[in-house]
């Protein structure tokens, strides 16, 4: 392991950096609410700020950035820096869309011989984040099925 500014510099302290960086840098833009389409527009930028910015708030508007899934599942597979594609891979478990399940289970496949990398802990977490998701989603949907079916169950 390498010593960074006197730390420790494992994989789990990178990927704990990495994130207190994507606050860092919501917190400078936090004013702004910037619409899914702006977001979608700012992923191309060259500014790797600008682009982390809009992966994370792509991630907190969750069901309501679904159109920006293919662009994020894009990202996480190729892109060039292993920080981005983590973060699109957080946001994608955040977003909760069905479509990102095969796509992260092919990366955490992919990655299985780097589980200390933090786009591998990201995938995970993501997948975890999608499925709780996805149990969530249909239980609401079974219940209210039992509701609708059994109106003294209300």
């Amino acid at each position: 392991m390498k010593r960074f500014f006197g730390i420790l510099w494992t994989p789990f302290t990178a990927l704990a950096v990495f994130v207190l960086c994507i606050f860092a840098v919501v917190y400078i833009y936090k004013d702004t609410n910037p619409s899914v389409n702006d977001l979608l527009q700012d992923l191309k930028s060259k500014s790797f700020a600008k682009r982390i910015k809009a992966i994370y708030l792509l991630g907190e508007q969750h069901e309501r950035a679904s159109n920006a899934v293919e662009e994020l599942i894009r990202i996480m597979e190729e892109d060039a820096d292993e920080y981005i594609r983590s973060a699109a891979a957080i946001s994608l478990g955040k977003i909760g869309d069905q479509r990102a399940l095969k796509p992260l289970q092919e990366r955490i496949e992919k990655y299985s011989h780097k589980k200390e990398s933090s786009h591998y802990k990201a995938c995970v977490w993501a997948l975890n984040k999608l499925q709780s998701k996805i149990r969530a989603r249909e239980k609401a949907f079974r219940d209210k099925e039992t509701t609708s079916r059994h109106p003294s169950h209300k």
